[in-house]
């Protein structure tokens, strides 16, 4: 716990203040606000998925975590960036459908000028199949919902960095920590690198179901793991209408080279070597003026696992917000608060 606690530190303090010093933009196309604080609210998901496919798409073994909407309290200022979020109060009615998801998600998004930074260390067990009619046959007349797997357990840590080349005109800032605007449509070539570590193991075979021809090979494979390293390019797009609505789109292709392990519940043991490509897509649509700011973001990320009984093996993961966010200048914001503080002292 004392690491976990070190590298957040390091990641939300240390870092930030380091990297995060603000350069100069362009003020044709990005407004920048550093004296002033970003205070935001947000309610939304992350979605994790354990997810095998054939290479034409007919077969699909979805697996699913069960989360929960969330809600959260968020607040920025310079390169300072601080979120927190809380279960919804109607967490768990679900949990007789789809079972229960136990899990630890830290997902760490850093937003600068020249570059970002995204860092995970995820664990999640208890998992439900969410085309459970499609890998059943008959299964709509079954009395569950959903089959059930509360054996399966994932295991992720994983990190990528990459490179704004138009700093000065395209702003990642203006939709994912609101500190900055985009005035004008920009965008910008991005290269960037990444690791993941990614294990994932369940107490019998992850190929279930009457509609899959499973390999004797591969039929009994319940533990894989997967070291990967990959670099890529990529490119954002911010379009700007009527001055303050906005919609932003990006994507990395990460080029990987990949070490991958499988186990079977006899503990035969295969490792091989993989060279695959994944593509990590942002998007936010909304409205940004100089003092509020609502907007929906997605971030759509994951890691290829290799192959089993030559059906692609994906670990997904996904985060959706709908926030709303308010600027307050800094110094103003202070001058008021102390001026209620003496009026209440005075009274």
């Amino acid at each position: 716990m004392k690491q976990v606690l070190a590298v957040f530190f390091f990641l939300s303090v240390v870092f930030p203040a380091i990297a995060g010093k603000s350069l100069k933009y362009d003020t044709v196309y990005v407004k920048d606000y550093p004296k002033h604080i970003t205070l935001r609210t947000f309610s939304g998901v992350r979605a994790n998925h354990l997810y095998f496919n054939d290479d034409d798409g007919t077969r699909i073994i979805d697996y699913r975590a069960n989360q929960n909407v969330r809600f959260g309290l968020g607040f920025s200022y310079r390169w300072l960036n601080l979120t927190t979020s809380f279960a919804s109060p109607f967490s768990g009615i679900d949990n007789e459908a789809k079972g229960e998801t136990t899990h630890f998600d830290l997902q760490w998004n850093f937003y600068y000028q020249l570059f970002g930074l995204d860092f995970r260390l995820q664990y999640f067990k208890g998992y439900y199949l969410q085309n459970s009619h499609q890998a059943f046959q008959n299964w709509n007349s079954r009395e569950a919902q959903f089959f059930i797997r509360p054996d399966i357990e994932v295991f992720s840590l994983g990190a990528n960095i990459y490179y704004v080349f138009n700093e000065k005109q395209f702003s990642y800032k203006a939709v994912f920590t609101q500190t900055t605007r985009q005035k004008k449509s920009k965008g910008s070539w991005l290269l960037g690198a990444r690791f993941d570590i990614v294990a994932a193991q369940a107490d019998s075979a992850f190929l279930i179901g009457d509609n899959w021809v499973v390999s004797q090979e591969y039929a009994d494979v319940n533990a894989m793991g997967n070291f990967t390293v990959g670099v890529g390019p990529g490119y954002g797009q911010t379009w700007v209408w009527n001055d303050y609505y906005f919609f932003t789109l990006s994507g990395l292709f990460f080029v990987n080279l990949q070490s991958i392990a499988y186990n079977t519940i006899q503990d035969k043991q295969e490792i091989t070597g993989n060279i695959s490509g994944f593509t990590q897509i942002r998007t936010a649509i909304g409205y940004n003026n100089d003092r509020n700011i609502v907007g929906l973001g997605w971030v759509f990320d994951g890691v290829p696992l290799g192959r089993v009984n030559n059906e692609r093996v994906f670990y997904r993961f996904t985060n959706f917000k709908l926030y709303y966010a308010r600027r307050f200048h800094f110094k103003s914001t202070l001058k008021k608060a102390k001026q209620i503080l003496k009026l209440n002292t005075n009274e």
